[in-house]
């Protein structure tokens, strides 16, 4: 671990959190950064502190150990507890596991394994002291059931969601080249999580759909993603992604509003279904009519995109990357390429090839009539400045089929 472990500890002898304080205040990987000493104070100081673990006496007045926990829980489920009590009796540690604590220490347990419990339930983990005999351990265990574990995990990512929507979220942009040219006519937007980079960007969006915050978190996505539109060279764009029923939403038609519309491209995923292509084409209608442009995401990756394309009919069609990804090797992947181009040129459509990674594939999407491409060869995804004013490596200038601009 590289940040410092942000600790609070709770405990009703004033004595023992100036002691605890001192002792794991030397290690070099903790930082306690407060005390308390009765329920009220514990849930204050915790909402002050943000810490990352509490250390919680099971006796306390105001409730004791059991009700201080719930209520922090209840607030931030993010913070891990580990129970501490003189008795490693059955019932008090049921009670705090039940509250929410993850983890139950004896008093006057050695500083080390104190040190340990507190770095796996920082990972994790679930502590238990050894002074707790092995049979209570495995029975208490057995009793944190699945539908515990589910609803702590549907808790954390509740407030993960949360955190995201109330701190903000970074964006980065990946520059999109006209491979006629070898300029950049526009960039796609992708959301960054920084406080938790160690999470798949899908995760997000996922466990926000399936909390029902999925549309608040895309359209605070869109929000951030628009901050560059003012800085953009005139005729290029910036490509956002949203779902079928997002783009549909009231947000999002008030922060295109606050836009030129002829510089924004909706990116419509295949992940999600579509029950009323007419419904949603109704509700687009306005923004393309403000010039807002319509990509189909993702093509060539299910059955589901296609629909997307014949019933949308989009500015841009997306080549999927895993057709993208050894083009130059596959012929079906290149006699399926070559139909997606006619068939956009058939609707007066473009198609802009996804991850192209080396020079070869860049090659054959030129041959193939591909007009426009995006992937971590020609450039990764970097700050708007800097996507918006990219230039294609030289060593791709050859594979391109193109002179490189001037200027």
């Amino acid at each position: 671990m590289t940040d410092l472990v942000r600790i609070v500890v709770v405990d009703d002898h004033s004595a023992v959190p100036s002691a605890l304080a001192l002792t794991l205040g030397a290690q070099p990987d903790f930082e306690v950064v407060g005390t308390a000493w009765d329920v009220d104070s514990a849930v204050a100081t915790v909402a002050a502190q943000r810490p990352h673990i509490v250390l919680m006496d099971v006796r306390m007045p105001g409730g004791g150990g059991a009700e201080a926990t719930r209520r922090i829980r209840d607030a931030d489920p993010l913070v891990r507890i580990l129970a501490l009590s003189a008795h490693g009796d059955r019932a008090s540690i049921v009670e705090m596991l039940g509250a929410g604590a993850v983890g139950f220490v004896m008093k006057g347990t050695s500083l080390q394994e104190l040190a340990d419990a507190i770095r796996r339930a920082v990972r994790g983990g679930m502590p238990f002291s050894r002074d707790v005999s092995e049979e209570v351990t495995a029975e208490l265990i057995e009793r944190l059931t699945w539908e515990d574990q589910a609803q702590r995990h549907l808790n954390r990512r509740r407030a993960l969601v949360l955190e995201a929507l109330q701190d903000g979220i970074s964006m980065c942009y990946q520059p999109i080249f006209d491979l006629a040219s070898l300029q950049v006519i526009g960039v796609e937007a992708l959301s960054r999580f920084p406080r938790h980079p160690e999470l798949p960007l899908k995760v997000w969006f996922t466990s926000a759909a399936d909390l029902g915050l999925g549309a608040q978190l895309e359209t605070a996505a869109l929000s951030a993603a628009l901050t560059g539109a003012a800085a953009q060279p005139d005729g290029s764009f910036i490509a956002v992604n949203l779902s079928p029923e997002t783009a549909q939403s009231d947000g999002v038609r008030l922060a295109l509003d606050q836009v030129d519309g002829r510089r924004v491209v909706i990116e419509l995923t295949e992940h999600a279904p579509v029950g009323d292509y007419d419904a949603l084409a109704h509700r687009l209608e306005p923004l393309r009519k403000a010039g807002v442009r319509i990509a189909v995401d993702d093509a060539g990756a299910g059955y589901a995109s296609l629909q997307h394309i014949l019933r949308l009919q989009p500015d841009f069609i997306k080549l999927d990357i895993a057709l993208t990804s050894g083009i130059d090797r596959e012929p079906a992947k290149r006699a399926l390429g070559s139909a997606l181009v006619s068939f956009a040129a058939e609707i007066g459509a473009a198609v802009i090839a996804e991850g192209v990674e080396t020079a070869a594939e860049l090659a054959t999407l030129s041959q193939l009539g591909i007009g426009y491409a995006q992937g971590f060869a020609l450039g990764r995804p970097s700050p708007f400045d800097d996507a918006i004013r990219a230039r294609v490596p030289s060593p791709l200038l050859a594979a391109a089929g193109a002179r490189p601009p001037s200027g």
